[in-house]
């Protein structure tokens, strides 16, 4: 992977349905080459999904929160993690390293509703507690680009 690549990245994240001849524009390619990186980025699972961005509170779902959980074995992780899975108001679900087991963000319609998920969570087996710190501002949220050769960030590109 080269910094072409990395900048067809960028491109697709900041819009997937950008075309391959507006692609090729900005790295210099032709629309043909910039279709046969994507499609390799693709095999290589590079690229492992197009997806799109929603407005959460345009969805109902104003409450944000980071939940940290702690367990009582941490050979039950997995066990957990599957039932988190299940819970769809569970954005991401991260191990994290310290006290606590496992760290995941999540979105509810209203503290009620986010009252009701922290019982649910304490309910599934292992859960010893859970610390909750609820989002006042997101003030952004991205996935870095870069490239491990080249520690800088592409966004410059």
């Amino acid at each position: 992977m080269d910094q072409i690549d990395l900048h067809l990245l960028s491109l697709l994240k900041v819009n997937s349905k950008m075309k391959y001849a507006e692609m090729g524009t900005e790295v210099h390619l032709s629309a043909p080459a910039v279709h046969e990186r994507i499609k390799k980025l693709e095999k290589n699972g590079v690229i492992k999904n197009y997806t799109i961005e929603t407005n959460p509170k345009k969805l109902g779902l104003s409450v944000c929160a980071l939940i940290s959980i702690t367990l009582s074995n941490v050979t039950l992780c997995s066990d957990a993690v599957i039932e988190l899975e299940k819970i769809h108001e569970v954005e991401e679900c991260f191990s994290t390293a310290g006290e606590e087991s496992l760290l995941i963000k999540i979105r509810t319609k209203d503290t009620d509703s986010l009252e009701q998920l922290l019982v649910k969570l304490r309910s599934i087996s292992g859960v010893e507690r859970t610390l909750t710190k609820i989002v006042l501002t997101s003030h952004f949220e991205r996935t870095a680009l870069h490239s491990p050769k080249n520690e800088e960030s592409i966004s410059g590109l």
